[in-house]
């Protein structure tokens, strides 16, 4: 009797091993809630965007696309502090810097005296950091308006594409005097909308992202111009993007149903 108690026993142990692992996934698969009304939230983001150019910008490009990517921290006061990088680029080169270059027909002659496939193309990027807060609009979780502001470094150039190389004139390094790379200290705000569900699928923001650049040109010489650019520039990027977050709860337990 006592060997057989003892192996009902047994079986349920093995029963129990067997089926924990599977309801344990299944909990973290669909159950997992954040507690979203307290406790601070670390927030992996990934973001897209499009939008356009103010200030000195938009007489060099056109409107230009963003991907981002960055980390916060969402405090249990609804304090947000962020880190991040944005990168644009864009087809819209206003500025033709290869102009003395081009011949009556407005190609530019390569290696082997037919037109070369070049074309001019808009990148950017910005560090950023910001600190804000969520104006939270619901007591079960934390979603509402987010508003922030911060500083960086905010740095953008003209790239040369040369399909198939064949323009020597604008090999490296000469093609550093026709680039315009520009960099210099910028502030930035968001302000915009912030929803981390009850269940961690489904996380996202969307809103306006405004940078303000105070740049100059980190090139001595412009040999288009034939002259070195020594303007203070203002530069405005206005940036619509939407992002999806990550959420990690820190020092809080994390509640099931």
């Amino acid at each position: 009797m006592w060997q057989t108690e003892t192996d009902q026993s047994l079986k349920k142990d093995l029963l129990y091993l067997f089926i924990f692992p599977f309801l344990l996934g299944t909990h973290w698969s669909f159950g997992q809630v954040i507690d979203s009304a307290s406790g601070p939230v670390l927030l992996l983001q990934a973001n897209y965007g499009m939008g356009f150019p103010g200030g000195d910008l938009k007489d060099r490009f056109g409107m230009h696309f963003n991907l981002g990517a960055g980390a916060s921290l969402l405090t249990r006061h609804n304090v947000f502090l962020s880190a991040g990088y944005n990168f644009y680029w864009g087809n819209n080169v206003r500025e033709n810097v290869l102009e003395p270059l081009e011949t009556v027909e407005g190609g530019i002659i390569g290696n082997d005296m037919n037109f070369a496939s070049v074309f001019l193309r808009e990148r950017a990027g910005e560090f950023y950091l910001q600190a804000g807060y969520l104006f939270q609009l619901s007591d079960r979780q934390r979603s509402g308006i987010l508003a922030t502001a911060g500083v960086g470094i905010l740095t953008h150039k003209i790239r040369i594409v040369d399909d198939f190389d064949s323009a020597i004139q604008l090999f490296p390094p000469y093609n550093r005097g026709y680039d315009r790379l520009t960099s210099g200290f910028s502030v930035n705000q968001f302000i915009g909308y912030l929803h981390l569900g009850r269940q961690r699928m489904i996380n996202f923001y969307a809103g306006i992202h405004l940078t303000e650049g105070f740049t100059q040109s980190l090139r001595k010489y412009n040999y288009d111009q034939k002259s070195a650019d020594l303007e203070k520039r203002f530069d405005l990027l206005t940036t619509l993007k939407v992002g999806w977050i990550l959420p990690f709860q820190l020092g809080h337990q994390v509640r099931y149903y």
